[in-house]
């Protein structure tokens, strides 16, 4: 589940990075509605992060729901588009260095 504003950011990375879905808003696809809940239900967050959030700075770079849009954009960029924080990454983010 996500917030209004890191959805925003997630849907600005367009489909073939991410593809948040609405429960409420979106349609799922009707011919798949049923593989695409089940893939969505089988990764959840635990099962994503432990991709996406190997990297020892990852944890510490998670921003807090306070924090600006900006931070929050360039968590879900770094995170996701430039996979800044996996087994791989250099653990930089869009904004900032550690």
């Amino acid at each position: 589940m996500l917030c209004n504003e890191c959805v925003g950011a997630h849907r600005s990375l367009g489909v073939h990075v991410s593809k948040p879905l609405s429960l409420k808003v979106d349609a799922w696809d009707k011919m798949d509605a049923d593989d695409q809940q089940a893939y969505t239900l089988s990764q959840g967050n635990a099962a994503v992060n432990a991709d996406y959030e190997v990297h020892e700075h990852a944890a510490s770079s998670k921003p807090a729901p306070s924090d600006c849009l900006e931070v929050k954009v360039a968590y879900v960029k770094s995170k996701y588009a430039n996979r800044a924080c996996t087994a791989g990454g250099d653990g930089v983010l869009a904004c900032c260095k550690w």
